[in-house]
């Protein structure tokens, strides 16, 4: 349908509108509240005068992703950024040899200013060391204009984690200019970035610590303050990657628990779990959705379906039974204590949940897990995290990630749920199942 010229900039106010909207109106924010009850009721009396047949048009597509970070042993290359003055080379060692006991195995280089070159060498602490004069010598003297050609020059290998060590403006942007697969370093507040080179750009940190205000009013001394800082930043890294070496000691310790709940396999195929409901509407499929699709299981894979909640979903386990029969849905919902759900949620050859706790809990303890996420988060900040983890997710969607929590906000039917079909979920579970037997994995009978 061709559009008028008014219809077309009232839809393409919407669309941007629709795109700007986390980063304008912060949820939770008065902001937000600004919006929703009077920006928002305007926009749509706008499209709806001036396009009433008229949509936004996209054309999205069920995607798959396969998290794939960064372990602890796949840490063999690790880049140290600290370009600056002598005196704050000397504050940094400290926290350079938290690296070091974090990765002993690790080849570490040092990008440092040529003067502390002979000091890199002597510490013990770096593999390798490179000199890239960022600054002048005397920190008296001014800076000095930098060609990135010089770091280029360098010819730096691809490193596993690149770490800048200057809390204060200067050498981030060195981030741009090197490559790793994870970058770490302190956030460019704004009182820092109001004193920092407006050409340099700050780049996207996987690892990033805000830095406190420079007043040392009431606090200790400023060198010490440095010192705590880098030593915070280099101690969190070393930690988000031992975690990922081993489960959780909390969850270890839930899994030895002993489960007086055995699941029965009622057919030849997988033991699959299902958890239909995430805590939030807007994360959830709709039931209708997953009773196809476990129709669809039980008639293709022969499979069993075991259904767990809470009490307050009952009524979506009495609706399986309804629909399917008794005979292959062994419904679990508000019947087992959560102290025991993790050791039972190991029985499963595979689970099948949305965007919650319990998604994570079995992620978390390493069974195969297959996530249908909403539009509300990003995979990034908030997608599972385990060696058997997909997530399937419609993209691209203009309206996500939209941070919503009732659907009545939703201003595009839940399309981002809604889009995820039965039959694109039931082939992806039969391509797990095939990679599996291909493995000779029991994950997947």
């Amino acid at each position: 349908m061709a559009l008028e010229p008014a219809q077309s900039i009232a839809l393409s106010l919407a669309d941007k509108i629709i795109r700007l909207r986390n980063f304008a109106f912060p949820p939770g924010s008065v902001r937000e509240r600004f919006y929703l009850f009077l920006i928002r009721p305007l926009m749509l009396l706008l499209v709806a005068q001036k396009a009433p047949q008229a949509r936004v048009e996209i054309a999205p597509e069920i995607i798959l992703r396969r998290p794939k970070l960064l372990r602890y042993e796949d840490v063999r290359r690790i880049l140290i950024v600290k370009c600056d003055h002598i005196g704050d080379f000397f504050l940094s060692l400290h926290a350079c040899a938290i690296v070091r006991a974090g990765f002993p195995n690790a080849s570490i280089t040092l990008l440092c200013g040529p003067w502390n070159r002979d000091i890199a060498r002597a510490s013990s602490l770096f593999d390798d060391v490179r000199c890239l004069s960022v600054f002048n010598r005397l920190s008296g003297a001014g800076g000095r204009a930098f060609d990135p050609g010089e770091i280029h020059a360098l010819a730096l290998p691809e490193f596993d984690v690149a770490i800048d060590l200057r809390c204060a403006p200067g050498t981030l942007f060195l981030q741009n200019h090197i490559r790793a697969r994870f970058k770490a370093g302190f956030e460019q507040t704004p009182y820092l970035e109001a004193s920092s080179d407006t050409d340099q750009t700050h780049p996207a940190l996987d690892f990033a610590l805000p830095v406190p205000s420079p007043s040392v009013a009431g606090r200790t001394n400023a060198a010490r303050h440095v010192q705590a800082l880098l030593a915070t930043l280099t101690s969190g890294i070393v930690h988000l990657f031992q975690t990922s070496r081993e489960m959780p000691p909390a969850l270890a310790d839930m899994l030895a628990i002993k489960s007086p709940v055995p699941l029965r396999r009622r057919g030849k195929g997988p033991l699959i779990g299902l958890n239909t409901r995430s805590g939030a509407p807007t994360k959830d499929w709709p039931l209708s959705h997953f009773i196809a699709m476990a129709k669809d299981l039980i008639a293709q894979l022969d499979a069993t379906i075991v259904l767990f909640g809470t009490e307050y979903e009952r009524d979506d386990g009495a609706r399986f039974v309804a629909e399917l029969g008794a005979d292959r849905i062994d419904d679990r919902m508000g019947k087992i204590d959560l102290i025991h759900m993790p050791s039972v949620l190991q029985q499963l050859d595979l689970y099948i949940g949305l965007d919650s706790g319990m998604t994570h809990v079995v992620a978390l303890s390493g069974r195969p897990v297959l996530c249908l996420h909403a539009g509300v988060a990003p995979i990034e900040g908030f997608g599972p995290v385990g060696p058997c983890v997909r997530v399937l997710k419609v993209s691209p969607l203009a309206c996500a990630p939209c941070q919503l929590s009732s659907l009545d906000e939703c201003e595009f039917d839940h399309r981002c749920m809604r889009i995820m079909t039965p039959e694109r979920v039931v082939s992806e579970i039969k391509a797990i199942s095939a990679e599996a037997v291909r493995q000779d994995s029991p994950a997947i009978a």
